[in-house]
């Protein structure tokens, strides 16, 4: 068993589908005046029989889908698709065909971004912070210590707001079909030991190049490095950067322990999956198919976040092998760490591209806080 968690956990995460066709409906028939009860009781019977029997797959309209994402064979978010694949398959709507390419095979997110606009039947996976570049409000999924639990999140994708935002989404060609995918809990990893907030200052972090990161990470003080993961390890090495944040898992599957052997347990991020198609193509389906759909992505999102929380577990494991050093905080640290990142969610550059006021304390009143 271990020997297959830890293989889940070297190819998990480098950098954490499938759709729907066309229904039918049932004949309705009428009973002609001539015929005897004898006649009638006989069709009658002939109809239920009929009505009880499947559809052919070769009378239901066939249906292919491209399911296309970054993550290679064997990591959680290909086990969720191969689950979405075999849900979809299954299902009567349609005849579908769901085909996957992992590893970019179809192109990176861009590419499968261009296709969908262009209407094809292609579902791939994003974040808050890649779709904010279409509708800014999604940032706001990448904020400091936004959810307490999992479940916070999964309520968040109930509320008018997400409703809203999803909404908007579609006005730009795209739609969310899956929400309740987990790509990780991101803590810090550093190259000294960093408890309290005052620990940052002068510490270069790497982290993503959208404000609401930047902010983050400069309102505790750090120096807070744009650069792209595949450099993140050279400038470790090399001192260009101090730290990084991300899941275990990204961690330890680019070897950043071995350069970096501090990780504090602060959980700031829950970082959340969410997969996408062409609006287009999700409008062009039956309220059965729809709803098929999203089914199957449930499905996979099930398959996903068991094997996250495997290999998440395993990877951290590998890495204190290894010699990593894991700070759990105090309650009071964390409360600490909480009050430096809070200004965040006020700070002009983050929420002034927001279309919703005050959107931290609509999202958490939404969800019961």
């Amino acid at each position: 068993m271990k020997k297959r968690v830890t293989a889940l956990c070297l190819t998990a995460a480098l950098v954490s589908g499938i759709l729907a066709g066309c229904g039918g409906g049932a004949a309705k028939t009428t009973e002609a005046p001539a015929q005897t009860q004898a006649e009638s009781a006989k069709e009658e019977g002939t109809q239920a029989e009929g009505a009880k029997a499947e559809t052919p797959a070769a009378e239901l309209p066939k249906v292919n889908v491209k399911i296309g994402y970054e993550l290679n064979p064997g990591e959680p978010a290909d086990l969720g698709a191969n689950a979405v694949k075999t849900a979809l398959e299954s299902d009567g709507t349609a005849n579908w065909e769901v085909v996957l390419y992992p590893s970019s095979q179809l192109g990176n997110k861009s590419n499968l971004i261009d296709q969908m606009l262009a209407g094809d039947s292609v579902v791939t996976v994003a974040d808050g912070l890649y779709l904010s570049d279409f509708v800014p409000d999604f940032s706001i999924l990448f904020g400091p210590f936004l959810f307490d639990t999992w479940d916070d999140a999964w309520a968040t994708f109930e509320t008018d707001w997400f409703e809203s935002i999803n909404a908007e989404l579609e006005t730009k060609g795209l739609k969310v079909i899956g929400a309740d995918w987990i790509y990780g809990e991101r803590y810090t990893m550093s190259s000294k030991p960093i408890h309290v907030p005052d620990d940052f200052k002068g510490t270069k972090i790497s982290v993503n190049a959208f404000p609401i990161q930047i902010k983050t990470f400069s309102n505790m003080g750090a120096a807070p490095t744009p650069m792209a993961l595949g450099d993140v390890y050279t400038g470790l090495q090399q001192g260009t950067i101090d730290g990084l944040e991300n899941t275990f898992t990204t961690m330890y599957n680019n070897k950043f322990h071995e350069v970096c052997k501090y990780i504090v347990w602060d959980g700031m991020v829950k970082n959340i999956s969410l997969w996408i198609c062409g609006a287009d193509f999700y409008n062009s389906l039956t309220a059965e198919q729809q709803e098929a759909l999203i089914n199957a992505m449930h499905e996979g999102a099930k398959a996903n976040n068991e094997a996250v929380e495997t290999t998440s577990e395993e990877c951290l494991k590998l890495m204190k092998e290894a010699g990593v050093e894991v700070y759990e905080l105090s309650d009071e640290e964390l409360a600490l760490w909480k009050e430096a990142t809070s200004g965040v969610y006020t700070d002009p550059e983050v929420n002034g591209s927001w279309s919703t006021p005050d959107l931290y304390n609509v999202v958490r009143a939404a969800i019961g806080k």
